[in-house]
């Protein structure tokens, strides 16, 4: 995977947890974020961001390390 696309991955994932960082904690709003990649992304999309996860997640916010820790 390209830097463009995991670059993409990351704003569309960050972006998801914007949209649910109501919730009353980093913790239940990581739980729907990770509900939502796992259920409207591709399988190749979540793989991507656990591997950009691993090696450099500067760029991710912590309710997405949350979320992306998350994943199977």
């Amino acid at each position: 995977m390209g830097a463009d696309s995991a670059k993409k991955l990351v704003n569309m994932a960050n972006q998801i947890a914007i949209n649910n960082s109501h919730y009353n904690s980093d913790e239940a709003a990581a739980d729907v974020v990770a509900n939502h990649l796992k259920r409207f992304w591709a399988p190749a999309m979540r793989e991507a961001i656990k591997h950009y996860a691993e090696q450099d997640c500067t760029e991710l916010l912590p309710i997405t390390r949350l979320a992306v820790n998350r994943l199977p």
